[in-house]
């Protein structure tokens, strides 16, 4: 039994670390249109990358606090694992919407967006497999 407080204890601590990472990449997705200056090659470029990145940084803000503030209550282990995954659709997105909406041209938006997608993609899949974790623990 004691090696299971270790892990919950641990786990906790993990899941909120990665909970306000994910709320810290969602606040540089928003900054990073004003500071890397998106706008350099062509105006139209820069305007899709900056409102996709303005528009992403809010929805990884929104689910990652989620995530984080309703860490205590079993109740809405369902819900994080949705976020969970939305966050791992929404850095999939980021790597993605480059290509897709023609901006890849956008040298500083393009690696900030794969950097952070990727960073995305990776802390909720370890987000997801915590919650897996915990509710095979638990039945």
């Amino acid at each position: 039994m004691k090696n299971t407080a270790k892990l919950f204890s641990f786990s906790t601590v993990n899941l909120t670390l990665t909970g306000v990472l994910g709320a810290l990449g969602g606040v540089w997705l928003i900054l990073a249109p004003s500071l890397l200056n998106y706008t350099l090659p062509t105006k139209t470029q820069g305007d899709n990358a900056t409102l996709m990145a303005i528009i992403c940084g809010v929805i990884a803000i929104v689910l990652s606090l989620f995530c984080t503030v309703t860490e205590k209550q079993v109740a809405l282990q369902k819900y994080r694992f949705i976020a969970g995954s939305l966050l791992v659709v929404l850095g999939i997105w980021l790597m993605a919407a480059p290509y897709l909406f023609n901006y890849a041209i956008v040298r500083d938006a393009l690696w900030s967006l794969q950097i952070t997608g990727g960073l995305f993609a990776l802390t909720a899949g370890f987000v997801m497999e915590e919650l897996y974790t915990r509710s095979k623990e638990e039945a």
